[in-house]
């Protein structure tokens, strides 16, 4: 929920108003009969779009913000981390025309998903440069998304981007890291974007515009499904960091 009369909000930016309250983070949230929030925030589901596919629009959006403010037709790509929103960001990238796409995670179970969202390669972050270097003439990526916050993925995304190249920044690190701008972003003259949220509400339309087209099927990231009453369990499943997209049936 946004402030909508600030700087920011009035020049298109408001996905970085300095004044948001998160729900469920600065307001309660959804796990709740009732909310409340102006009517400006409500977005019309498209008819021929599920209500499972509209139940990941959230962090489906991140995806798209990462990877559509990047130049992604043609370009080679590496995604480093494949949580949902890493997922999404693979069959975006797939559907908006990359020519090769690299996936890294440590998890096998999402490097599956990541092959069924369109992952040319993915694999352990051990084993990725290699392929890289193969794939790009000893040049690196053209672009990178990094969608885990890890320290070691964000130093390779650094380390893999080609000269020139952009790395968009998703993920947000635990604590805070060094960074050695000398070598890894200066004199690599590399561009850097951070992610804050989706753009409102160019994402929303990107979205729909995307899953209209028949291009992009984000279904495979769903997982598992459950019905309010098995929440704790639900909850479970996300911590045991074997599911994808988690979401619950409303009978």
């Amino acid at each position: 929920i946004v402030d909508g009369r600030c700087l920011l909000c009035r020049t298109g930016n408001s996905h970085v108003c300095p004044y948001t309250k998160i729900i469920g983070v600065d307001r309660d949230g959804c796990f709740a009969e009732f909310i409340s929030m102006p009517a400006t925030n409500v977005w019309h589901l498209d008819d021929n779009i599920s209500y499972d596919i509209g139940g990941i629009h959230d962090p489906m959006g991140n995806a798209f913000h990462t990877a559509l403010t990047a130049e992604i037709p043609g370009a080679t790509v590496l995604i480093t981390g494949c949580g949902p929103i890493g997922l999404f960001a693979v069959g975006i990238c797939k559907a908006a025309g990359a020519s090769r796409i690299f996936a890294t995670d440590v998890n096998e179970t999402r490097l599956e998903l990541a092959r069924k969202m369109g992952a040319h390669h993915a694999v352990k972050p051990d084993e990725v440069e290699p392929l890289i270097r193969a794939s790009t003439e000893n040049l690196g990526v053209d672009v990178v998304l990094e969608m885990s916050g890890v320290a070691a993925a964000i130093h390779q995304a650094f380390a893999l981007v080609r000269v020139g190249g952009r790395v968009q920044m998703l993920g947000i690190p635990a604590k805070p890291m060094d960074v050695n701008f000398a070598t890894e972003v200066i004199f690599k003259g590399i561009t850097i974007y951070g992610v804050v949220g989706r753009r409102m509400y160019d994402t929303w339309h990107q979205m729909t515009r995307f899953l209209r087209s028949g291009e992009f099927d984000p279904a495979a990231v769903i997982t598992h499904r459950f019905p309010m009453e098995r929440a704790e369990e639900a909850i479970g499943a996300i911590k045991s960091g074997a599911a994808g997209k988690v979401i619950f049936e409303i009978q």
